[in-house]
């Protein structure tokens, strides 16, 4: 997932989220949070996920340990 998706989904949950709770403490009725809900609901669920994935998959690279391949005119080099 490209890093500017990551901040675009953390986003959107978080707008999610401000505005339930600002329904919440505007004493908005069950019926109207549901509505909002359900009109987020498949996004926000879907972009939960997406991010849970990559939360627990992260690139992991110990430094000095990995190494750089460039490829000249077919004869590769490792820096």
């Amino acid at each position: 997932m490209q890093k500017l998706k990551v901040f675009e989904r953390n986003r959107f949950i978080q707008q999610v989220d401000e505005q339930i709770s600002h329904m919440q403490e505007n004493s908005y009725s069950k019926k109207e949070i549901a509505k909002f809900l359900k009109k987020h609901k498949k996004m926000y669920k879907m972009s939960r996920e997406d991010l849970n994935v990559y939360y627990r998959n992260l690139p992991k690279f110990i430094q000095s340990e990995t190494e750089n391949f460039m490829d000249y005119y077919n004869i590769e080099k490792s820096f």
